[in-house]
């Protein structure tokens, strides 16, 4: 008698997202033959087919784009922007994880208000020094914020593949990873887009009911910090 095969041979994976618009599909196609007349596991058909269909699962899951963190120190542009508060940020950043320090050099518009300001977080240290370029002051102070990473959180799930730029020319486009997420305990829906392999930040945001939604784009990215004396903070300020 012949074998009798079972063949599991094409699958769609679908990505639930919840942003408006059409789930994500991921196609793929895998061959499984099951030899079910062999005496060692003609009796343990059902029990196989289900250990074939969660292989499959895993190896898809494999090979998903997993949550990373950016480069340790990077310089670059960002600007942010949150529309409940009429407000936009565009800033030079400077940033080092490795020793815990961001620079900032800031242009800030709220409503009718415009700031201009260079600031040092040295998260190292748990000071900040603030000088307003405008009125040519500086304070130094605490901290007033975490530090940021600018990664993606592990928990984070992966949502799509994009490509940014023309695909039929080489070296004139960037693939970027799409994850998403919520912290329950914050009550913060976030998402974030970085390039693959390397992890440069592309986009991110975020959405709370205090702050309302915080969307962030960056641009001119370059790996390493060429001149650490960012970091050296001013001198005279003022204490906060």
């Amino acid at each position: 008698m012949d074998a009798v095969y079972y063949i599991v041979h094409s699958f769609e994976l679908y990505l639930a997202t919840n942003w408006p618009g059409p789930q994500l599909v991921l196609p793929g196609f895998y061959e499984c033959r099951v030899d079910i007349e062999h005496p060692a596991i003609s009796q343990q058909t059902p029990n196989m087919i289900v250990v074939l269909a969660l292989v499959l699962v895993v190896v898809v899951n494999a090979q998903m784009p997993q949550p990373c963190q950016t480069p340790p120190q990077w310089q670059g542009k960002f600007i942010r922007r949150d529309e409940s508060k009429n407000f936009t940020q565009y800033a030079d950043i400077t940033y080092d994880l490795t020793n815990r320090r961001v620079r900032e050099v800031e242009y800030i518009e709220e409503g009718t208000d415009r700031e201009y300001e260079d600031v040092l977080y040295l998260h190292n240290i748990n000071k900040e020094y603030r000088i307003n370029l405008k009125m040519k002051n500086c304070s130094v102070s605490a901290l007033t914020r975490p530090f940021v990473h600018f990664g993606l959180p592990p928990d984070a799930k992966y949502t799509g593949t994009a490509n940014i730029g023309p695909v039929n020319f080489p070296d004139e486009h960037a693939t970027v990873i799409l994850f998403e997420g919520e912290d329950q305990r914050e009550g913060t829906f976030y998402y974030g887009e970085v390039t693959t392999p390397d992890c440069v930040p592309v986009n991110t945001g975020f959405y709370t009911n205090r702050t309302g939604y915080v969307h962030t784009s960056f641009f001119d990215i370059t790996g390493g910090i060429p001149d650490p004396s960012v970091f050296i903070p001013p001198t005279g300020c003022t204490p906060k």
